[in-house]
């Protein structure tokens, strides 16, 4: 169910094509006309029909990092090809924003104007190209955030698909160079406003690192993921992942990488939090009012990658006692 959820969210002309639900059809066709460019297809936000970068970037590269770290539960349960379709279909939207190297179509539909229209997707109509990013222009967040999920998106295609995994290793590298030779946040209207982006340079650093095997990689996803303070102490948080913090899985991809205590530590710190959080009289943990299940959601993927790591049979428990 949480895979065909995202067919419920597609965008674009090819919307009814492999589609669980027989009342979604072709919308938003001409998406991109306004800068003379196909920016059809990828996925609305939630309720609404904006497609907005920061958000789309996070689904892609966690639903990736799942694939990529869990493939034979895909497989033992029937879902490996509907969730690798699930990803090409937001990673082709990705490629199709980065038409060449200094630029990002990031926003897609004005979030005030969609805000105010209810109905469905299919009877919008035509909406502006909202924001992009330019060399020149602040962008590292929505940069980084991209260029992860195509690197993820090369190594679950490179056995499958060789030719689309190596487009989506040049756009991920090609992103990269945008996002660090332009640092800093990119611009947004009030609905996802980035509150960092070194964590969005580090996640990305980590994931061509493992793509590539290039050693500046992993330097720079080192020097990204350290404290503001101190570069030899890896940042911490009470947070859990989410669209604005990837500090806590980057470290558990960079303690896999290297196998240093000071990234095993970082994700213990947020663990230790969370096994002392307030919770509900059913026991779910409230890390925030608004939304408070993505939280607890996202914690205990978190947490299933720190027992792993660590076979500390806490974080186990919590994931499990969060899932149901």
């Amino acid at each position: 169910d949480s895979v065909i959820f995202y067919d419920a969210n597609k965008c674009g002309p090819n919307v009814a094509d492999n589609n669980e639900f027989d009342w979604r059809s072709a919308c938003h066709v001409n998406d991109g006309s306004d800068k003379g460019i196909d920016l059809t297809g990828g996925f609305h936000d939630c309720g609404d029909h904006v497609k907005f970068g920061i958000t789309q970037n996070y689904a892609a590269s966690v639903l990736g990092w799942t694939y990529l770290d869990y493939r034979d539960a895909f497989e033992k349960t029937g879902n490996s090809d509907k969730m690798y379709d699930t990803l090409k279909y937001v990673t082709d939207y990705l490629l199709k924003c980065h038409p060449n190297a200094n630029t990002f179509y990031y926003q897609v539909g004005d979030g005030n104007v969609d805000h105010s229209y209810w109905g469905s997707p299919e009877l919008q109509g035509d909406r502006q190209t909202y924001f992009t990013l330019n060399s020149g222009s602040a962008g590292s967040d929505i940069a980084g955030g991209a260029s992860a999920a195509l690197s993820i998106m090369y190594l679950n295609s490179k056995d499958r698909d060789p030719e689309y995994a190596s487009r989506c290793l040049s756009a991920a590298k090609s992103l990269y160079v945008l996002g660090i030779s332009n640092q800093g946040i990119a611009q947004y209207q009030s609905f996802y406003s980035s509150s960092s982006y070194k964590d969005d340079l580090a996640w990305a650093a980590t994931w061509l690192y493992r793509a590539t095997g290039e050693a500046k990689y992993l330097t720079d996803a080192e020097k990204y993921s350290a404290s503001s303070t101190n570069a030899n102490v890896v940042a911490t948080n009470e947070w859990t992942m989410c669209w604005d913090d990837m500090y806590i899985p980057t470290a558990v991809e960079l303690y896999k990488l290297t196998g240093e205590e000071k990234y095993k530590d970082s994700v213990k710190h947020n663990m230790e939090y969370w096994y002392n959080m307030s919770e509900t009289p059913g026991g779910l943990k409230i890390l925030n009012s608004w939304g408070s299940l993505r939280y607890s959601a996202a914690a205990s993927a978190i947490a299933m990658q720190y027992y792993k790591m660590s076979g500390d049979t806490k974080a186990k428990d919590l994931a499990m006692s969060q899932v149901n």
